[in-house]
């Protein structure tokens, strides 16, 4: 057996199992242990106190209720974009609907004044070029397109009110109805 640095080196086989045990046990303490040349190798000491190093149980709880409500804020935010989705698309319609009757009443501006006369209710004829069918048909779209839909055209002395108004599936009040929405677009011809 040699000594070196203070650290005792084993040759023989039978001591050297032993030297082992006695350098792992000195290891998990804090001490050190030699490798086969003879050189120390100091051992990682253990904390003190008794403390644990890694992660605790409370920090993996608060980690979990981090993610479980940002995944949920995430989750609404998909909802609310659905739904501005829905109502963009439905405003947009509201939108062409409006514009689709001031082409009509331009394209025929000598009877400009009969599309104020409400609502015929007759049947929409694509063949027939008349006041009353293009609002039959005008009425007959804002009804087919948008929810619980309805419009109406005002006219006053210096321009036309065309309003467009549907019902909002998505919102409700308090009593549990649904909100209706409207669409105005004043224009002088």
């Amino acid at each position: 057996m040699e000594e070196m640095n203070g650290i005792k080196t084993v040759t023989d086989g039978l001591e050297a199992a032993t030297h082992r045990d006695t350098a792992a046990q000195n290891c998990s303490s804090g001490g050190t242990r030699s490798t086969h040349d003879g050189a120390a190798i100091r051992a990682p000491a253990a904390p003190r106190g008794g403390r644990q190093t890694g992660f605790s149980l409370i920090e993996v709880l608060v980690t979990l209720l981090v993610m479980t409500v940002s995944l949920l804020g995430m989750a609404m935010l998909q909802g609310q974009s659905a739904r501005f989705v829905s109502d963009a698309a439905v405003r947009s319609q509201a939108s062409a609907l409006i514009y689709d009757i001031i082409d009509r009443i331009r394209m025929n501006p000598s009877n400009a004044n009969a599309y104020t006369s409400g609502d015929p209710g007759g049947d929409c004829d694509t063949v027939v070029v008349s006041v009353a069918n293009d609002l039959n048909c005008w009425y007959q779209a804002v009804v087919d397109t948008l929810p619980q839909g309805g419009g109406s055209i005002m006219e006053t002395s210096t321009e036309y009110r065309i309003t467009v108004s549907w019902q909002d599936r998505a919102i409700r009040r308090g009593d549990g109805t649904p909100v209706t929405r409207q669409l105005q677009v004043a224009v002088e011809l």
